[in-house]
């Protein structure tokens, strides 16, 4: 057996490098090694949690969770806590794999920045279904509702809700593993390393082969993106033949 915990945040605005926490939610159920199925889910956390900072007016239209809302809701740093000690008394009996949309780009970095060691996650393998969706089908949308609505097709759920939003990544993860020939171990492998796409996934190349791409585009994200997914780098460095980015 293994530990799968969803989780996803709603924050006070998008730098992870400075925002925080306004809603944590956090979703377990188990892989089968055997039968490579997924138990049913349950609800491991579901909280609203005070940022100790303003939530941007841009942050508060998307999830709708407002300074008063938190007012009294415990500290985001105090959730993340918790989260942390579940998730070591869970690895006790079983590795521990975290799962989540995008949370190598944002969910993940912007708890490290509220945690005291930065390292919460240091010892649990992870899942980011963004990845998934971008390897596997780069020229279709890649947000969380989007992506279910279409490959899930199942009822709608609100989004930018975190609980709600770990309840879709489950049952994408769910339906994915159903249909590929890798066992969640070798998902968490493939996922791990950067992969060279042939696709460009996003901008006004989307879809576009990356071989017609002009190089001057490529070489203008070289020189203007400071940070892009690590499959996106990998793309753009080995069509220009280079080792890193410029920017």
């Amino acid at each position: 057996m293994i530990h799968l915990v969803f989780y996803d945040l709603e924050t006070t605005g998008i730098d992870v490098n400075k925002d925080a926490a306004v809603q944590f939610g956090a979703l377990h159920c188990s892989y089968d090694e055997d039968t490579g199925e997924l138990s049913p889910v349950s609800v491991m956390m579901n909280t609203l949690c005070n940022p100790g900072r303003k939530i941007a007016e841009e942050a508060e239209a998307v999830h709708g969770i407002s300074q008063e809302d938190v007012a009294w809701a415990p500290p985001d740093k105090q959730v993340l806590y918790q989260f942390s000690t579940a998730l070591r008394q869970m690895a006790r009996n079983a590795p521990v794999v975290l799962v989540g949309h995008n949370i190598e780009r944002f969910d993940t970095p912007l708890i490290m920045q509220r945690w005291p060691n930065g390292k919460f996650n240091m010892d649990y393998s992870s899942i980011d279904t963004y990845t998934i969706a971008l390897r596997t089908w780069p020229a279709m949308p890649h947000k969380l509702e989007e992506l279910y609505s279409w490959y899930v097709e199942g009822a709608k759920v609100k989004a930018h809700d975190a609980a709600a939003d770990c309840f879709m990544v489950y049952q994408f993860l769910q339906k994915y593993l159903s249909e590929t020939e890798r066992s969640l171990e070798e998902l968490v492998e493939w996922l791990e390393q950067p992969q060279v796409l042939e696709t460009f996934p996003f901008g006004k190349h989307k879809g576009v082969p990356v071989k017609d791409i002009p190089s001057s585009y490529l070489k203008w994200c070289a020189a203007n993106f400071t940070e892009v997914h690590k499959d996106v780098e990998a793309t753009i460095c080995d069509a220009l033949d280079i080792d890193r980015w410029c920017a």
